[in-house]
């Protein structure tokens, strides 16, 4: 066996190991499979969610690291070689916050002449990731003008009200998550595969956040315009990750749909990124397949996404085929 700081592996910029004060340490059995290094089983990631879970709420979150179910070390580093900026390409400047190492959460920042619009925020304590992505773009939490919570899960509005209070800009969601926002109901979760519903088991998902009422709330099929920002595209409702997910979607080709699609592999990146699967929750699979398709006959051609990412639209039309056929 080998033992390996995280911060070692992933690099200094995303420790975010350091946040909780320790090291979390990736052990890694070397025995190789087809070539590669071998991970953990999944008794023993099992084990490492009951010894490290009471440590801090980031840290618990961060148990979901692929450790486990033979994922090597190898695929970690494919994952560091290529980034997120070298596979896209945008017409608009969107920009990813890695909210986590390897595309496993992502944030956005999509800016306009008239402004900078921020699409979800992250798990809480996520503002000085935001702010350094911004700084990269040679602007400020001063240029946001508007944040837009796609879904109510705390990866993606975990430091809503934190970054509200900063910028004094209003939140945007829709009606039909504003009741988990506010903390006053308990979300429900639909796992999709096994690395879920051990996820789910581990009660990390369900990690409060500090609760906030959305200032601009989307209801039905509702749409809000971004063109007084400089950005040509509209917040739409698309709803079946969760009752009240929200997307971005530009006139440029691209759309922002937060947990609505998923790539790479456990809650999404590190590896395998090119490749759409489901999100480790999903209230309607049916009805994810059919906003998915939706947008792709819209002429969306790139989809950005809070797990992994970017897809381009034949993969993503393939993989919603394949939801509406699972449930025919």
């Amino acid at each position: 066996m080998f033992l390996f700081s995280a911060p070692n592996l992933i690099g200094p910029e995303d420790s975010m190991w350091r946040i909780a004060g320790f090291h979390f340490p990736l052990i890694a059995l070397m025995a190789p499979t087809n070539g590669h290094p071998r991970g953990f089983s999944g008794s023993q990631v099992v084990s490492i969610f009951s010894v490290l879970s009471r440590r801090s709420q980031i840290c618990a979150y961060l148990l979901s690291l692929p450790v486990s179910f033979n994922v090597s070390l190898w695929d970690f580093a494919q994952a560091w070689r290529t980034p997120y900026e070298e596979r896209m390409s945008t017409a608009v400047p969107i920009a990813r916050v890695p909210i986590l190492p390897f595309g496993m959460v992502n944030a956005f920042l999509i800016h306009g002449d008239q402004g900078t619009v921020l699409v979800d925020t992250g798990l809480p304590g996520s503002t000085k990731k935001i702010k350094r992505v911004l700084r990269k773009a040679g602007r400020s939490l001063r240029d946001i003008k508007l944040i837009v919570v796609t879904h109510a899960h705390v990866d993606h509005a975990g430091s809503a009200a934190e970054l509200r209070d900063i910028t004094g800009v209003p939140i945007l969601a829709h009606e039909d998550d504003a009741k988990y926002y506010r903390q006053e109901a308990t979300m429900t979760f639909c796992t999709t595969d096994g690395f879920s519903k051990l996820f789910l088991k581990a009660n990390l998902i369900q990690q409060p956040y500090r609760a906030f009422s959305p200032d601009l709330l989307l209801r039905g099929e509702e749409t809000f315009d971004l063109s007084p920002f400089g950005i040509p595209g509209q917040v739409r409702p698309t709803s079946g990750h969760t009752a009240g997910s929200v997307a971005v979607e530009l006139a440029t080709g691209e759309a922002v749909v937060g947990d609505l699609v998923a790539s790479g592999i456990l809650i999404g990146g590190i590896a395998h990124k090119s490749r759409a699967k489901q999100p480790p929750f999903e209230d309607d699979s049916h009805r994810v397949g059919r906003e998915l398709l939706r947008l792709v006959d819209a002429g969306v051609q790139t989809f950005h996404m809070g797990h992994g990412g970017p897809l381009g639209a034949r993969e993503v039309a393939r993989h919603a085929q394949g939801l509406l056929e699972r449930r025919a």
